[in-house]
């Protein structure tokens, strides 16, 4: 390695000790550690000092945790679902990163200040002008997509893909599921509904067949009628 000369040794020390670059050092080096500490949901005592430890920290999960352990022990407490309703969107941002977007299109389950299931859905279908106007935009796969960036994601275990039956409904489930496998996230169980239009009219609704795999550790349960396309994106 080439010998530093005093002048890089001195840049290098001007931006060390800048003031805008501490912070954000620090930040990454607190979100280093925190990623390393071991999580344990079912530990009622490892979750309180995690919550502490984070609040400690400025870690809006921190109070989250606190809340959401507070509630199980005051389910029907008003005010705490009030807090804890408020504290998710405050820091939505913070707490989904890029899902915060899709929120419309997203139904979360917490437990303990981490995302334990979500549920998609798009009510993307066939309308009389699509022919015209183009195939809608897969809010589905954008939606996974984002999923699988999760600031915290390790206690993600189950996901549910529905979207309403149309020409489209097969790719973009498609690519939803590729999404989701692309992201590695560490699933145990995956559904895959494909409803019927709810403003369609018809005298008894078709039978809508499913069927249930394993792979691995993955559990799927799918509609038969895209079974093949999600087995592609998943295990193709």
């Amino acid at each position: 390695m080439p010998p530093i000369d005093d002048a890089t040794r001195a840049r290098r020390r001007s931006l060390v000790a800048a003031p805008g670059l501490v912070r954000p050092i620090a930040e990454r080096r607190r979100a280093r550690m925190t990623l390393t500490l071991p999580l344990r949901l079912d530990d009622d005592a490892a979750m309180a000092v995690l919550a502490d430890w984070l609040a400690e920290r400025g870690d809006v999960r921190g109070e989250l945790v606190q809340l959401q352990l507070a509630r199980e022990q005051a389910p029907f407490d008003a005010r705490l679902a009030q807090a804890e309703a408020r504290h998710l969107a405050v820091h939505a941002k913070a707490l989904l990163g890029p899902l915060a977007l899709h929120q419309s299109v997203c139904a979360l389950r917490w437990r303990r200040g981490f995302v334990v299931e979500a549920a998609l859905r798009s009510e993307s279908r066939d309308f009389h002008w699509w022919p015209r106007s183009g195939e809608p935009v897969n809010r589905l796969e954008r939606a996974a997509r984002a999923l699988t960036r999760l600031p915290r994601a390790e206690a993600l275990h189950a996901v549910t893909l529905s979207q309403p039956w149309s020409t489209f409904v097969t790719r973009h489930l498609f690519e939803a599921v590729r999404a989701l496998r692309a992201g590695r996230l560490p699933l145990r169980r995956l559904d895959v509904v494909v409803s019927w239009p709810e403003d369609e009219r018809w005298e008894t609704a078709p039978a809508m067949d499913t069927v249930e795999l394993e792979h691995g550790p993955l559990s799927l349960t799918c509609d038969a009628r895209v079974v093949a396309a999600v087995e592609r994106a998943l295990w193709g």
